[in-house]
């Protein structure tokens, strides 16, 4: 399940968000979606799953066309996980899991409450489902709507074959180890079931380690995609985050992105110059 976006543009309030955008998003693959703040990506990440209206070009999925499909179709075709405020509501973890299930209350009541204790014990939150979400910490609250957009996207997927899993910065928040299990968790999907999974992040390390192809924006458009190792380079990453950084880019013996500032040093008008030399992208 394909998504596509021909020169697609994308305004709020009368401001140009993002601008002639192309892509081919295959399923089956980690996709990451890395870029300065204001450069866009929760803005595609919206628009990916069909909250958001374009104002010119298209947008598909597996060739139809977002805005042509019901709000119930969508949720069996797409999951997504925006960024999290505190939760006010006080349910229990459980309640909070069985709203990923709300496009499928067609389902037996045993078969959904069998996959939602499956994926709490995935994703290592099952001692906490009768848990008021409200007594949790904003990172354990996350991995708590991970572990329900993953119960949508996997109940799709039993139930239509393939599916997509869009998550805004779902790793932002996490201790080393529960970022690594999350990841983990998406490339089992990815690579069993076809689902295809894009993710917003600012780890370029974590990027490094797991995702098989990169989307960069810069200044609202797409500067760079393609396969990782081939999008995460010290040019690349010097002109979108910096022609002044000291970045160093290590694959050998575990992938790794490195920046440090340099103290003292100034930003050139050289420096400007050459962070606006963007590479054209890969689609």
């Amino acid at each position: 399940m394909t998504y596509q976006l021909e020169h697609v543009y994308i305004s709020r309030q009368g401001q140009a968000v993002l601008e002639d955008i192309c892509l081919t998003l295959p399923s089956g693959q980690l996709i990451g979606v890395i870029g300065p703040n204001g450069a866009g990506k929760s803005t595609l990440l919206a628009a990916l799953a069909g909250d958001l209206e374009i104002d010119q070009g298209q947008l598909t999925l597996n060739g139809e066309s977002l805005d042509t499909l019901a709000f119930d179709r969508l949720a069996r075709r797409r999951a997504i996980m925006a960024q999290q405020t505190p939760a006010v509501f006080n349910l229990t973890v459980g309640q909070v899991l069985e709203l990923g299930l709300h496009a499928f209350l067609h389902w037996s009541r045993p078969d959904r409450t069998a996959l939602v204790a499956e994926v709490a014990q995935s994703t290592e939150i099952a001692h906490w489902l009768d848990v008021s979400i409200t007594m949790l910490s904003m990172g354990q609250q996350q991995r708590v709507h991970f572990a329900r957009t993953l119960l949508q996207a996997i109940a799709a997927q039993k139930e239509h074959g393939k599916v997509w899993l869009l998550l805004d910065e779902p790793t932002a928040s996490q201790d080393p180890w529960q970022q690594q299990m999350m990841m983990a968790i998406c490339q089992r999907y990815a690579a069993q079931f076809s689902i295809g999974v894009l993710l917003v992040m600012h780890d370029l390390t974590l990027a490094a380690q797991w995702c098989e192809q990169m989307i960069v924006l810069k200044d609202k458009r797409v500067v760079a995609h393609g396969k990782t190792s081939d999008v995460l380079t010290v040019p690349v990453l010097k002109q979108t985050f910096g022609a002044a950084l000291n970045v160093q880019v290590v694959w050998e013996p575990l992938p790794g992105v490195i920046m440090s500032g340099r103290v003292g040093d100034q930003v050139t008008d050289q420096d400007r110059d050459a962070s606006t030399r963007l590479p054209r992208a890969r689609h």
